[in-house]
């Protein structure tokens, strides 16, 4: 049996933070998927668009898995980590700017949990230190010797990582270099995860076989629906019949009765009459 993410039961704790991670929900549609590993909020064509304002619809993706392993405050941390994500436009930016997914991903992902803990009232608890944060990403030297500051947008870390980056490629170490998927792991786990192109056709498939499953559904419904109609009619016909049938007995009742209440008059006439001329001729 598939499981539901019960939004519901989310979005009125996503609202002691701030109102703005509630809203967010209500424009996607959050739902439970294992083709993901962590999580993640994308846009996938709406097949059901009327205009270019509706061409997309908002779907964020969580891995069951993933999301019943952590505490009730990281569950909450992670839906709002989301909800940021779409808040501050990042499905766009890697795109218009031709960026690394990964590591922008990870400057961004820099961002949004620096701002969580600093003001929306989550604590920096042990299970967060695992994720990005400055602290975590750059080493305490990096951030003295660079002067890395906080409050910053996800590109300027995102410059900070690539200069990261080609250091680890000319470290003697990597010899032959450092693909920017090692380069990745080697930095703290990523809360979240990109939308990919197998990921949006097998959401598509879903939806579809959804949409197959509720038609039949529907259909099935209406096929029990007029067959208990037409038992209905049936019951109806013989319902009828039956009253035709009593009220042909009962009116052939009434005729029997109304029959023999007459015999029985002309019989006690005929005798009346009998006696009356036996009286006649006795006295004669």
């Amino acid at each position: 049996m598939e499981l539901k993410f019960n939004v519901e039961k989310y979005l009125g704790q996503l609202s002691q933070y701030n109102a703005l991670f509630n809203y967010v929900y209500k424009l996607g549609m959050p739902r439970f998927s294992t083709s993901i590993e962590t999580a993640c909020v994308g846009l996938i064509p709406n097949k059901n668009s009327k205009n270019d304002d509706d061409k997309f619809k908002i779907i964020f993706l969580i891995n069951p898995d993933f999301f019943y392993t952590l505490t009730d405050e990281m569950q909450l941390f992670v839906l709002c980590h989301e909800a940021l994500h779409l808040f501050f436009d990042h499905l766009n930016e890697i795109k218009d700017n031709d960026l690394n997914p990964m590591i922008a991903n990870i400057a961004m992902d820099i961002v949004i949990n620096e701002m969580l803990t600093k003001h929306f009232n989550f604590q920096r608890n042990e299970d967060l230190n695992n994720y990005c944060f400055i602290d975590t990403v750059f080493s305490q030297i990096e951030i003295k010797n660079k002067k890395i500051k906080q409050n910053k947008g996800f590109m300027y870390y995102y410059n900070l990582l690539v200069d990261k980056y080609n250091e680890e490629q000319n470290n003697p170490y990597h010899s032959k270099g450092i693909s920017v998927e090692d380069f990745a792991k080697s930095l703290p786990q990523l809360m979240d995860e990109h939308l990919t192109d197998d990921v949006i056709e097998e959401i598509e498939k879903n939806n579809t076989d959804d949409e197959s499953n509720e038609n039949d559904s529907d259909s099935g419904n209406n096929s029990d629906k007029q067959d208990n109609n037409e038992i209905k009619n049936d019951s109806d016909s013989g319902n009828e019949d039956g009253n035709g049938s009593n009220n042909d007995e009962k009116e052939k009742s009434d005729n029997e009765i109304k029959n023999e209440e007459e015999n029985q008059n002309n019989s006690g006439n005929n005798s009346g009459g009998n006696g009356s001329n036996n009286k006649d001729n006795f006295q004669k």
